[in-house]
């Protein structure tokens, strides 16, 4: 919410900025999940709007494809994805100019499950000194990590609190020895959740 990235869209033969005000996606049931977006842009010309959407943040398909001149351009939009995907849907919206520029908004990622948070990844994968563990959660919540070695002995603990969207927590490793650790999470009313990483 409130993010803004600016884009130099040419148009006629002129930069003209597009600001996006905002872009954002939010659950409103295991079925539905609603995104809305607000531009600002200025100069003639038309622009193509292009709701984007991805299973694995990497390849994206069109969900909705709009034609903007400059008065539609500073109207915002909404939009009811009936059909999102069992898991994380991650949603972007892609700006085309006139002469055929291409310019992205940021990603937003929703977890369409019953669960209230996924997790993602550990990356770096192995780690030599700090790592972060990617969360992408449903709503706002309390979240105790355990980070422990293969036998089960807790080395580390941490308490965070999760985001609606994808979560970036920085694990604190530095001091463990080289070998095979596992981080778990627990949530009140949650399911627990582990993933393992290697520390070198």
């Amino acid at each position: 919410d409130g993010d803004e990235g600016t884009f130099d869209i040419n148009v006629s033969g002129a930069a003209v900025p597009i600001t996006i005000e905002y872009f954002n996606a939010s659950k409103v049931s295991v079925s539905k999940n609603n995104i809305g977006w607000k531009i600002n842009c200025s100069g003639g010309g038309t622009s193509q709007l292009i709701l984007e959407r991805s299973s694995n943040g990497r390849d994206f398909t069109a969900i909705q494809t709009l034609q903007v001149n400059q008065n539609g351009c500073i109207t915002p939009f909404a939009y009811s994805d009936n059909a999102p995907f069992n898991g994380i849907n991650y949603y972007r919206l892609k700006v085309k100019d006139e002469s055929g520029r291409i310019s992205y908004s940021q990603i937003v990622a929703l977890l369409n499950k019953n669960d209230r948070f996924e997790l993602m990844s550990v990356n770096p994968n192995p780690v030599k000194t700090n790592t972060v563990l990617n969360v992408v959660s449903g709503e706002n919540t309390m979240l105790q990590l355990v980070i422990s070695d293969i036998a089960g002995k807790q080395l580390v603990t941490q308490k965070v609190n999760l985001a609606p969207g994808i979560n970036n927590i920085s694990l604190q490793v530095a001091n463990l020895a080289a070998g095979t650790y596992q981080v778990t999470t627990y949530a009140a009313d949650a399911e627990t959740k582990t993933m393992r990483f290697v520390k070198e």
